[in-house]
């Protein structure tokens, strides 16, 4: 993707940047002296610096402690004053954004300048009118018809979207760009498309009426429902370089989205008696067939065993475009086996008669059952086919049919994934089982798999295996970093000489050319107490994936600098570190370091 058509905003942190510029060592007395409030306030924050702050708050104090038309005589100069810290915030912004998008006044941060100066005033004039009579306030001071110009022309000429894995974060993407790349994705033009989707001649009324049957057929009642096919999107990944963009289909209404519920509820169950299976099998045979995993926390727990205590391998990999490469035909085939096993004993008998879905409970039964949310193994195979073989979506007034892959929009299909991968990898380790390869059926022991991520451990001939593992059509490739390090999820992984495994935490976003917007600021309108409880939070998920002392104290630090430099206050976040500390000792007692050092090392 062409990079100039897209700009990347985090107005948070644009107007963080903007406070932190160097103020007058009077300016900066006065602050340190009197930090911002973190409970609610009266006015609004309107993103000013703290000198022009201390004058607004004098000059609005006089007016809401009058309420004399004389008082408003003060308007002039609250107007002259947000001018003037609008235009210094304007050439901040031109600042930081002038490497990443257009300076003329087609630009994202032309338009956005009188918004920005328009806004200001009007939230100064609604913290006004706020402490006025009833009849005073239904008066406007300000028509934000500027506002609006502006904001009618970025709608127009821009496609606003979340940045891929970094959702706090807007880009703008040129409105025509934005529709050439779907264009080109979908192969409307002469060039080759996406194989995934094809043009159907179906309308989208006939595709809903048609669901609609199927969807009474299955016992459901569509009379309440807001029935319509997804629309197809896409958001840019501006970690990448040059840009793409993740293809999403829009499912909210989606006319298959009540089947694709319930089916997510009988996968999430039978995946669990899948687990609970291979558990016990593990505990007796010693070989392991089950790689998925719950997260990163669960790997950790994992890695506490002594079955780690010496480390000579880890390698990772991952599943290029994994959800639009699944063959229909043996996710069908795959899934179907999956669920008839689900319902029938080890000897291929019938066990169970139906499976009983529940608003907070999902089980099997074997003869009769009261509810009226109780479905065969017919019915839930059948309501399967359906799903995959109906994936429409929408783009320009056409409708488009999904004949590869499973949207990743709808509720299920991550459980689809996960399972479908599943019975592959089981597959093989049962094939190496039989042929009396028990041997080498251990040395997958140590293979996670999350969704589409996968991480082998004292396996070092695991890519050599993984076309016997995988069918033909997905594409594995190697992400390790290192001969003895990989990153893994949001974990850090490596070895030294002695074979001691070492992790600490990884997040791919630390690499990202743009500032992320990931922590609340105590200038937003959420308590104080939910967002200093962030830093504890964090300060957890640091310390179970750090085993050295300095990766957690360098992460920590980092935190509390960035918090910082959001309005937080230095005292609050150490007391918020010795609740830690105090609270999750069980989590720092290996680092062997007192409290007061730790808060030296990472708030001193």
């Amino acid at each position: 993707m062409d990079n100039d058509h897209i700009t990347v905003y985090s107005a948070k942190s644009k107007i963080q940047k903007i406070r932190n510029r160097r103020h007058t060592k009077a300016e900066t007395k006065a602050y340190k002296q009197k930090p911002p409030p973190h409970e609610k306030k009266r006015t609004p924050d309107m993103g000013v610096r703290p000198g022009a702050k201390e004058d607004f708050k004098d000059i609005v104090s006089l007016i809401l402690a009058n309420n004399d038309a004389e008082a408003f005589m003060w308007t002039s100069k609250i107007l002259e004053a947000i001018k003037e810290q609008a235009k210094r915030m304007l050439h901040e912004i031109y600042d930081y954004t002038k490497d990443l998008a257009y300076t003329d006044t087609r630009s994202p941060e032309y338009r956005l300048q009188g918004v920005i100066l328009d806004i200001s005033t009007f939230r100064l004039f609604q913290a006004v009118r706020s402490d006025q009579s009833e009849e005073k306030t239904n008066r406007p001071f300000i028509k934000v018809r500027f506002t609006n110009k502006e904001l009618t022309y970025l709608q127009e000429h821009y496609v606003i979207t979340p940045a891929d894995k970094a959702s706090n974060n807007y880009t703008f993407t040129w409105k025509k760009y934005y529709f050439d790349s779907l264009v080109n994705g979908l192969g409307l033009n002469s060039k080759p498309g996406n194989p995934t989707y094809t043009p159907t001649n179906l309308s989208a009324s006939e595709i809903i009426d048609n669901h609609k049957s199927a969807l009474v057929s299955f016992g459901f009642d569509t009379t309440n429902l807001d029935l319509d096919l997804p629309y197809l999107y896409c958001i840019p990944k501006m970690h990448k370089n040059p840009y793409k963009q993740r293809f999403i289909a829009g499912s909210s209404k989606c006319s298959t989205k009540s089947v694709s519920i319930l089916l997510a509820k009988v996968l999430s169950e039978i995946k669990s008696g899948l687990q609970k299976y291979c558990s016990t099998e593990y505990s007796r045979s010693g070989i392991n067939q089950m790689w998925i995993l719950k997260n990163s926390k669960e790997l950790l727990e994992h890695l506490k065993s002594t079955h780690f205590s010496r480390v000579h391998s880890i390698k990772a990999f991952d599943f290029s475009t994994l959800y639009t490469t699944i063959p229909h035909s043996k996710l069908k085939e795959r899934l179907a086996k999956i669920i008839s096993n689900a319902f029938s004993s080890k000897n291929g008998n019938r066990k169970y008669k139906f499976i009983v879905i529940n608003y907070d409970k999902t089980y099997f039964v074997k003869e009769k059952s009261d509810s009226e949310n109780k479905y065969t193994e017919t019915d839930i195979i059948q309501m399967l086919n359906f799903l995959i073989d109906n994936i429409f979506v929408v783009f320009g007034g056409k409708v488009f049919q999904q004949i590869v892959g499973i949207p990743m929009g709808t509720n299920c299909a991550p459980l689809l994934a996960d399972i479908f991968l599943y019975s592959y990898e089981a597959e093989f380790i049962q094939s190496l089982v039989s042929e009396r390869k028990r041997y080498l059926a251990s040395d997958f022991n140590f293979t996670y798999r999350y969704i589409d991520d996968v991480l082998s451990i004292n396996n070092p001939k695991f890519a050599d295996y993984l076309g016997s593992i995988y069918p033909s059509e997905l594409e594995v490739k190697e992400t390790t970093e290192t001969n003895n390090s990989a990153s893994y999820l949001d974990i850090m992984l490596s070895y030294d000489t002695d074979g001691h495994m070492n992790t600490s935490l990884y997040d791919k976003r630390d690499d990202f050319n743009f500032s992320i917007t990931n922590f609340p600021f105590l200038s937003s309108n959420i308590p104080s107490s939910p967002a200093y409880g962030v830093f504890i939070s964090q300060l957890i998920r640091y310390a179970r994936a750090s085993t050295k002392y300095m990766d957690f104290v360098l992460r920590a630090r980092r935190l509390s600098d960035k918090l910082l430099s959001q309005g937080y206050v230095c005292d609050r976040l150490t007391s918020s570190l010795r609740k830690f500390y105090g609270r999750y000792w069980e989590l720092v007692i290996h680092y062997d370091v007192p409290l007061s050092r730790m808060v030296d090392d990472i708030l001193s």
